[in-house]
């Protein structure tokens, strides 16, 4: 069954700094999805993973970004 489109808006990708911390997130692909303070996010991981939904901790150290999976 076809469904209708009722608009189409432009995703515009804006770099950001986030303060240093730990952050959770869920990732699937090479996407990790965030939310800090109200907004989404969305960190590029240097290596895929098949699936989606791993639960996963972000640490921002000085620049310096890594991610751990909680569950696989």
């Amino acid at each position: 069954m076809k469904r209708k489109i009722i608009s189409i808006t432009k995703k515009i990708p804006v770099p950001v700094v986030l303060p240093d911390g730990f952050y959770n997130g869920v990732y699937g692909g090479d996407i990790i999805a965030i939310n800090y303070e109200g907004e989404d996010y969305e960190l590029i991981a240097a290596e895929g993973i098949r699936g989606f939904n791993f639960k996963v901790v972000v640490e921002i150290k000085d620049g310096n970004m890594s991610f751990e999976v909680l569950q696989q």
